[in-house]
């Protein structure tokens, strides 16, 4: 069974990489930290695996243990697992390099293709040329 660790107030942070995140839910399970993240969504996109791949890296750093996976938790309640896989660590360290190289460059726009929905709840929407809002 899961014990819950934290709901919504530990914030994770890397000195290294520099993110700051703050997963939905933190249980242990056998001892080890598992982040859950909750999601309104039906199913599961390749940013929510993204996601949790940074709170992987972020729970080792901060915890000194590797979490095998963590869970996608949707609307409705139901789960989807994501293992804590070599790929998904390396995708994410490489966005979290080409972040960093992006940023070096202010000048140079990063593209994205957002929904309008995903601009109307963002808090960097008034500063945004590709805002659908």
């Amino acid at each position: 069974m899961a014990k819950t660790v934290a709901l919504d107030d530990v914030t994770l942070f890397s000195k290294r990489l520099r993110p700051r995140r703050r997963p939905d839910r933190l249980v242990k399970v056998r001892g080890l930290p598992i982040p859950e993240e909750w999601k309104s969504s039906k199913t599961i996109q390749s940013w929510h695996v993204l996601q949790l791949g940074t709170y992987f890296i972020l729970i080792e750093e901060e915890y000194g243990v590797r979490p095998p996976y963590g869970f996608v938790v949707f609307g409705n309640g139901a789960r989807e697992r994501v293992a804590n896989t070599q790929e998904l660590r390396g995708r994410v360290l490489k966005i979290a390099s080409e972040i960093r190289e992006a940023r070096r460059r202010v000048e140079k726009e990063i593209r994205v293709s957002p929904q309008a929905w995903q601009c109307r709840v963002c808090g960097s929407r008034s500063k945004c040329r590709q805002s659908r809002a």
